[in-house]
């Protein structure tokens, strides 16, 4: 399912969804919200509601993407220890839509725990190692989508979170490449989306790379 934001041309995917990938056939909007199997989408500011789409189904994002400027994509498995191959299926199919709709710049929101640690503190390195050990199945299968990602012809930025939480913005947060985030201290599902939106059309300087976002 998808959000479209008026001023800025962007279309949002996301959910925690599952393997079947019929995550993105919620309603919700406006904010950046956590969802049930069925799906969320990735907005924070005034928006409506774009076409829907499945980003598993063979054609199922054929028209979704046309119009717009940036893609977002939030998409995920709903369990990390089990994540089949929701990710790089999923943004390969994006991906595809992409090329075929001449979208300019893509958003992949991928995860802290993708970073080998270098950046971060000895204590934040350790997390994310073990992290990494612990959900080494939902690690390869986004390394595989970031990979995708680094190679498509067009402006593309991967945001890498720290753990998120429902709860109120605060407003500030800790974003950039090689940014030094705090892994174990959650971030707000709204921070982050406005993240993602800053990513799709305010950041020039992030295009190319990969941006940890957290406290």
């Amino acid at each position: 399912m998808g959000g479209r934001h008026e001023d800025s041309g962007c279309w949002s995917d996301g959910c925690d969804g599952t393997q079947s990938g019929k995550a993105c056939t919620c309603t919700r909007t406006l904010r950046y919200g956590r969802c049930s199997p069925s799906g969320a989408t990735v907005i924070c500011r005034p928006a409506v509601l774009g076409p829907r789409g499945d980003v598993l189904s063979p054609g199922g994002l054929t028209g979704a993407l046309d119009g717009v400027e940036a893609v977002i994509s939030c998409i995920g498995p709903e369990k990390n220890l089990s994540p089949g191959t929701l990710m790089s299926d999923g943004v390969a199919s994006i991906l595809t839509e992409c090329k075929r709709a001449n979208i300019r710049r893509f958003i992949m929101q991928s995860g802290i725990g993708l970073s080998d640690g270098h950046e971060l503190s000895c204590p934040s390195r350790f997390v994310v190692r073990l992290s990494s050990r612990i959900f080494t199945a939902a690690i390869i299968d986004k390394a595989v989508a970031e990979r995708m990602t680094q190679k498509i012809d067009m402006e593309w930025v991967i945001v890498r979170p720290v753990g998120l939480l429902d709860r109120p913005a605060k407003g500030r947060y800790t974003a950039g490449p090689f940014a030094r985030v705090a892994p174990l201290v959650p971030l707000s599902f709204d921070d982050c989306a406005d993240c993602l939106l800053r990513a799709a059309t305010d950041e020039p300087n992030w295009i190319g790379k990969i941006v940890n976002v957290g406290s």
